[in-house]
């Protein structure tokens, strides 16, 4: 367990012997206040109330002092909207202890359109003197937008997969979908990235034909699993 020490800044001077009277060794010792004032967060990545996106899965704080993680707190990952939690955190991805710039990533797929906010309690960040950082107590300056919209942040695109709707609109004739020798599970994901539908692709079968009828008009990406990793392509609902 960690305690805070308080002390004032200022010259001192340090005596040492055996008595008050047996002074054998004297010496000075300067404290300054950067050992007795608190880290305070000086930058939020993705910027501060940004109005742009942020499509990356990783974030930064920057910080006035190097500072540590407190493994006993958490960071909060919240709706801006709702202010429910979104995730805490993993501190295991937690990087850059004992310098200015601590980084973190999420793991939940987070939303188009969706603002959030970064969240934690005092003492989650503590400086070598153990002074702790005040925390985010104010979501009107730490949040920010998130865009999840383009394929390469689903996935990557595969050139092999090939779509082709019918002239009633209700089926998807999907073909080239590599040949597997056990079945496979193919998702149906929207624009945020949230599995919408799904189906199983039998083994060794390379076409399929999905109904859409359920479906509202829109962008959606079918995605499968293969040996090189997930094959997304992009698919319109007129």
């Amino acid at each position: 367990m960690r305690y805070s020490r308080h002390y004032d800044a200022g010259d001192f001077e340090v005596q040492v012997g055996s008595s008050s009277k047996d002074i054998r060794l004297t010496g000075s010792l300067t404290l300054s206040k950067k050992d007795i004032v608190k880290p305070e967060i000086i930058s939020l990545s993705p910027a501060n109330n940004s109005v742009e996106v942020h499509k990356l899965d990783t974030f930064k704080i920057g910080f006035s002092e190097p500072v540590y993680f407190n493994y006993n707190k958490q960071i909060r990952l919240m709706d801006y909207a709702t202010g429910l939690l979104v995730e805490n955190i993993n501190s295991a991805t937690i990087s850059g202890k004992g310098s200015n710039k601590l980084t973190f990533n999420n793991s939940v797929q987070l939303k188009n359109g969706i603002r959030y906010y970064i969240e934690f309690a005092d003492s989650t960040f503590l400086d070598y003197s153990d002074n702790p950082c005040d925390g985010i107590p104010d979501k009107e300056k730490w949040n920010f937008m998130v865009d999840v919209t383009s394929a390469e942040y689903i996935g990557t695109q595969s050139a092999d997969l090939t779509l082709f709707p019918n002239p009633a609109n209700d089926q998807i004739i999907i073909q080239n979908f590599p040949a597997g020798t056990a079945p496979s599970n193919v998702e149906i994901l929207d624009m945020t990235g949230r599995k919408v539908d799904s189906f199983i692709l039998p083994a060794n079968q390379i076409r399929y034909e999905y109904n859409c009828q359920t479906l509202r008009s829109g962008i959606y990406f079918v995605r499968i699993s293969s040996p090189s990793g997930f094959l997304i392509k992009k698919l319109v609902k007129e």
